[in-house]
C-alpha cells in the first residue's frame, strides 16, 4: 500500500485499498478476525491472524503468529503501532499520517532518549597513547614493509624528529600541515608527527592526479609541507621538510641522532582542539573538506582498543590509500596497540592472486577492507586459506553481504572475528557497529551505536521512527567533526540542533543514508537516499537487487541503473559482468535465467527490464562502485545492434566496455 504521507488520517482511512499480493509488498501479511475467540491460523496458512473484539475497558487486539517466523519483541511493537494509529484517529482524524510517532513501549526501549545527555568516555590523546606504547615496547617491530623493519623505538625517533622541525619551525597548534608522499614509513612518522605536535594533519596522496593533489593543497591552505619520497628535492622553502619513504639503517641512525625528547614535541589538546582535514567526494565533484578533532579520534581509538584487543605479536594490514580518512584507524589502531603494522607494495593491491599470497606469508592478523576490494581480490583463484591468522576483519564503507563473507569465512579461521563499521568523516571514522557472529541472509545489519554516541532514524529530518520503520539514519555524538572547511552553510544543513536539547552545541549528524531499526535494536541500512528509485509507485534501493544478482551461478559483479525508455518511462538495467565470458548466443538465454531467478524473490517492478553484460564495472579509488560512470554510460544509442562500445570516463581508468542489450 502506498499512500500520501501528507495526507490526513480521515483521508488515509477512506481511501485505504490493499492492493498487494499475498507476501509482496506488506509488512505483515495478515488475516483479520472479528472477535476474540480461542482461534489459531488453519493448518495450511502460516500467516499471523490479527482479532480484534469488545472487552471490559474498550477495543481488544490480539495477534496470533509463528515464533519461528516473527519475533515476540516485533509481534508486541506491532500491536502497540496499530493502538497509536487507531487512538490518533479516533482523537485527531485532521491531523496528518506523517506526525504520527509510531513508538510504543517495546520501540522506546530500544530507541535512544535524545533529551538525555550522552555520558562522558575517559581518553587520552592519540600522540600520547603512541609514545607510551613505544617506551614499552621500543625494540618491537612497529613497521614492516617490503625488505624493511623498523622498531618502535625508530618510529618514535623519526617522529619526534619532524616534529622537532616544525616547532623550531614555528608551528603553533592548529596550523595546517600537509604531508605528501604514498604508503610508506617515512609517511606514517609525518602523519604521527604532525598529530603530536597539534597541528591540522592533511595527507595528499602523491598517487592522485596532480590537478587534485593541487586543489587539495588550495582548499587547506597548509603553512608547512612534510615531502615523504625515495630523494631529497632541495626547495629553498623554510616551511617545507623531507623525509625519506624507507630510510636505509645507515640514514636512520643518522635521523635518530637529533631527536628531541618526547616532552619537547607532544601537544595537549583541548576538547575542541582540531586535528585533520580529509576530503570526501572521491574522485568527482568539488571536493568537501572535513576538520576532525583529536577528542573525536581518540574516542574512537579508545573504544577499537578496548572492543578488539591488539599487542605485541599482532600484524596489522596497511591497505587504505593515504586520501582517506580511515587510513587513521589503519595506522593508529595497530600502533597505539603495541601490533606491527605491515604495509604492502602499492600495486599489489591490484593482483588479487599476490595480494592473498602477502596475506599468508606476512601472517596477518588484522584489517580494515572495502567490501568491493575484498570481492575483487577473491574472484581469483584462491589457494589454501591465506586468512587462516587474521583475528579481525574490519569491514567498512560498503553493504556488507551475506555472499561476500560466506566465501571469506571459507578462507579464514574459525576464530576469526567478523565486524562490519559504519559511520561517515563528519561523525568521525565509525560510530555503529556488528559483530558477525552470524552471518545473516542478504546485506548485514551495521549493528548497535559504540559507547559516546546516540543513532536514531528519522522521518523528514524532523519525527522519530519507529522499530522496523524506514527514514533518514541519523548520529548524534560529541565526538563528531567541525563539519565543513570554510563551509558554514553546508554544515549547518546537515548538523541540525537537537530539538530535545537547551545544548546549542549538541548537533545532530543527517547522513543521508536511508536505513532502519529492528527489533533487536540493530540499525539496518539500504544505501543513499539520493540513490534510490522508485518505480511504477515501488521505492527501490539498487544493493538489494544487485545483491541477489550476486548470488547468483556465473555472476561475478553486477551494478543496476535506470534509463528512460521510448515512452519516457524510467526502467531498471542491470549491468553484469559473467564469470567467464559469454559468447553473443548465449547472453539472451543467461539474461533470462537471471530475469526468473529475479522474479522468483522480489516485487515485480524489481526485476530489470534489462540486462547488459560488460566486462568490468568502474569503481572509484576508495573501492566503491562508481555509480556516475555507470549513470553516464550509453547504452541506448544503438539498442538495435547487439553489440558496442560504451565509454566509462576517466576516473576509471577503463578504455570502454563491450556490451549487449536485451530487451525484456
Amino acid at each position: 500500500m502506498d499512500f500520501d504521507p501528507g495526507a490526513t488520517l480521515g483521508q488515509a482511512f477512506r481511501d485505504m485499498q490493499v492492493e498487494a499480493e499475498p507476501g509482496h509488498g506488506a509488512v505483515l501479511d495478515l488475516v483479520l478476525d472479528e472477535g476474540m475467540g480461542t482461534f489459531g491460523p488453519p493448518p495450511d496458512d502460516r500467516r499471523p491472524r490479527l482479532a480484534w473484539g469488545q472487552g471490559p475497558e474498550g477495543l481488544k487486539l490480539s495477534l496470533c503468529f509463528d515464533s519461528g517466523a516473527i519475533a515476540p519483541v516485533s509481534a508486541r511493537d506491532f500491536l502497540e503501532k496499530i493502538c497509536l494509529v487507531l487512538h490518533a484517529l479516533a482523537e485527531s482524524p485532521d491531523r496528518k499520517c506523517d506526525e504520527i510517532a509510531l513508538i510504543g513501549k517495546t520501540a522506546s526501549g530500544l530507541i535512544p532518549d535524545l533529551s538525555k545527555p550522552i555520558p562522558g568516555c575517559p581518553q587520552e590523546s592519540a600522540a600520547r597513547s603512541f609514545f607510551e606504547i613505544a617506551r614499552q615496547h621500543g625494540e618491537k617491530a612497529a613497521v614492516v614493509g617490503d625488505a624493511h623493519v623498523y622498531s618502535y623505538d625508530d618510529l618514535s625517533g623519526v617522529t619526534r624528529l619532524l616534529g622537532g622541525k616544525l616547532r623550531a619551525a614555528g608551528l603553533r597548534p592548529g596550523d595546517v600541515v600537509a604531508v605528501r608522499g604514498v604508503n610508506s614509513f617515512g609517511m606514517i612518522a609525518a602523519i604521527l608527527a604532525v598529530i603530536a605536535t597539534g597541528g591540522v594533519l592533511v595527507t595528499i596522496d602523491q598517487t592522485l592526479p596532480e590537478t587534485r593533489q593541487a586543489l587539495i593543497e588550495r582548499i587547506s591552505c597548509p603553512r608547512f609541507l612534510i615531502r615523504v619520497g625515495d630523494r631529497e628535492e632541495p626547495t629553498g622553502a623554510s616551511n617545507t621538510f623531507f623525509t625519506p619513504d624507507w630510510p636505509s639503517r645507515q640514514t636512520l641512525q643518522q635521523l635518530l641522532a637529533g631527536s628531541p625528547p618526547v616532552e619537547e614535541v607532544l601537544f595537549t589538546p583541548e576538547d575542541d582542539s582540531s586535528a585533520y582535514i580529509f576530503f570526501t567526494s572521491g574522485s568527482t565533484g568539488e571536493p568537501k573538506g572535513v576538520l576532525g578533532t583529536h577528542r573525536g579520534l581518540s574516542h574512537f581509538l579508545t573504544w577499537q582498543r578496548g572492543a578488539f584487543p591488539l599487542g605485541p605479536g599482532d600484524r596489522a594490514a596497511q591497505l587504505t590509500a593515504m586520501s582517506f580518512d580511515v587510513v587513521l584507524r589503519d595506522i593508529l589502531f595497530p600502533l597505539t596497540s603495541g601490533a606491527c603494522l605491515h604495509v604492502p607494495p602499492r600495486e599489489l593491491l591490484l593482483d588479487p592472486r599476490r595480494m592473498l599470497k602477502w596475506f599468508h606469508d606476512n601472517a596477518i592478523t588484522s584489517m580494515h577492507v572495502v567490501p568491493s576490494l575484498m570481492k575483487a581480490w577473491l574472484q581469483s583463484r584462491v589457494d589454501g586459506r591465506p586468512f587462516a591468522s587474521l583475528r579481525y576483519a574490519f569491514f567498512a564503507g560498503e553493504p556488507l553481504t551475506d555472499t561476500l563473507l560466506s566465501r571469506f569465512r571459507d578462507l579464514a579461521s574459525d576464530r576469526t572475528r567478523l565486524i562490519n563499521l559504519y559511520g561517515p568523516t563528519e561523525t568521525t571514522l565509525a560510530k555503529l557497529f556488528n559483530c558477525v557472529d552470524a552471518v545473516e541472509p542478504g546485506v548485514q545489519p551495521v549493528g548497535n551505536a559504540q559507547p559516546g554516541a546516540d543513532v536514531v532514524v528519522l522521518h523528514d529530518r524532523r519525527r522519530l521512527c519507529g522499530l522496523w520503520e524506514t527514514g533518514e539514519i541519523a548520529i548524534r555524538t560529541p565526538y563528531r567533526s567541525k563539519g565543513y572547511l570554510a563551509n558554514d552553510d553546508l554544515t549547518q544543513a546537515v548538523f541540525r540542533p537537537n530539538a530535545l536539547s537547551e545544548d546549542p552545541d549538541d548537533l545532530i549528524y543527517m547522513t543521508g543514508d536511508l536505513g532502519r531499526v529492528r527489533s533487536d535494536g540493530k540499525i539496518e541500512i539500504f544505501g543513499r537516499m539520493d540513490s534510490q528509485i522508485k518505480i511504477r509507485g515501488v521505492r527501490i534501493e539498487p544493493t538489494e537487487i544487485e545483491d541477489l544478482l550476486l548470488r547468483q551461478g556465473g555472476v561475478r559483479d553486477a551494478a543496476i541503473a535506470t534509463r528512460v525508455d521510448a515512452n519516457d518511462n524510467k526502467i531498471l538495467l542491470a549491468l553484469v559482468v559473467a564469470e567467464a565470458p559469454l559468447p553473443p548466443q548465449e547472453e539472451g538465454a543467461q539474461a533470462n535465467r537471471l530475469r526468473e531467478a529475479l522474479r522468483a524473490e522480489l516485487h515485480p517492478a524489481m526485476v530489470p527490464a534489462r540486462f547488459v553484460f560488460v566486462e568490468s564495472l568502474p569503481y572509484l579509488p576508495n573501492g566503491k562502485i562508481n555509480r556516475k560512470a555507470i549513470s553516464a554510460l550509453d547504452l541506448d544509442t544503438q539498442e538495435n545492434k547487439r553489440d558496442h562500445r560504451a565509454a566509462l570516463g576517466e576516473s576509471t581508468k577503463e578504455e570502454g566496455a563491450l556490451v549487449a542489450g536485451l530487451e525484456g
